[in-house]
């Protein structure tokens, strides 16, 4: 069995370094490709790991023959992608939703375990099993959650502010540490806008059809199914979700503390990592 990584720029070095530890332990033989990435798809390797442009992405789609796993991993990661999938009962491709530099060495390991293996993989697709490696990948089970924690972090996204070296304001800074939001910050900048356009957005994210505008579900029916995914009796077990479902559907007022607390509710459930809101 072997493993082609592949890394456009060096952002994943750690998760990168990980996973060739976790090769080894298994004894999976491990390539660093440096080849032109469009090329990738006539590699003969039963695992390919890529940080990949849009468009080289789409050509190892199509490029790629015979039996093999593809998974596609982001430094800030994939939260809105696709579910995994399996193409002509030959390819199960993946997208990590979670940044990979965030992953452990254990967290490597046990991603090897099942993806080394084409008819784990596909179990892992079909019959969603084993849950603990289901969750660094988008999926149904975890959809409304998911959707959740994108809108938390557009809206925190344009909050952001930095004061001297650090990011704040202070109510929603571990959630930005959570979210990597240093390391992408200057990239995100060039689509936040100037400093107007930052405000018209910040208004935009504070009403709640921005919110409703994803879910389109009455309050109750939306909390159920937020238990459901988070593991617990009701909402009210949850109490950072439960103040922003309030604020989207009653007061209708929101604050960047309510959903900084919301987001690291949601991501602790979804990355299995502490994110303790201050």
């Amino acid at each position: 069995m072997n493993m082609v990584i592949y890394d456009k720029d060096g952002a994943i070095r750690s998760f990168r370094q990980q996973l060739e530890s976790a090769a080894s332990a298994q004894k999976l033989s491990s390539e660093r490709y440096r080849g032109n990435p469009k090329d990738l798809g006539s590699k003969h390797a039963h695992i390919i790991v890529t940080h990949i442009t849009d468009e080289s992405w789409n050509a190892l789609l199509n490029n790629f023959s015979g039996e093999g796993v593809l998974v596609r991993v982001s430094s800030a990661g994939f939260i809105d992608a696709p579910p995994p999938i399996v193409v002509e009962d030959q390819k199960c491709i993946f997208h990590l939703i979670r940044p990979a530099n965030e992953l452990t060495g254990e967290d490597c390991v046990r991603l090897l375990e099942v993806l080394s293996d084409i008819n784990k993989a596909k179990v892992l697709i079909y019959e969603k099993q084993p849950q603990d490696v289901l969750r660094f990948f988008a999926h149904q089970t975890v959809s409304n959650l998911v959707a959740l924690s994108i809108l938390c972090q557009g809206y925190l996204a344009v909050h952001a502010i930095k004061s001297g070296d650090q990011w704040g304001p202070s109510e929603i800074r571990s959630a930005l540490d959570h979210m990597g939001w240093e390391s992408v910050a200057e990239r995100a900048a060039e689509t936040l806008g100037s400093e107007q356009d930052i405000k018209q957005k910040q208004g935009n994210v504070s009403l709640p059809e921005w919110w409703l505008d994803v879910f389109r579900k009455p309050q109750g029916e939306l909390e159920e199914l937020l238990a459901n995914e988070l593991g617990v009796k009701s909402i009210e077990d949850c109490q950072p979700l439960k103040k922003l479902s309030d604020s989207i559907y009653i007061t209708k007022s929101m604050t960047p503390d309510i959903v900084a607390g919301a987001y690291c509710a949601i991501s602790e459930r979804l990355s299995g990592r502490p994110c303790v809101h201050r």
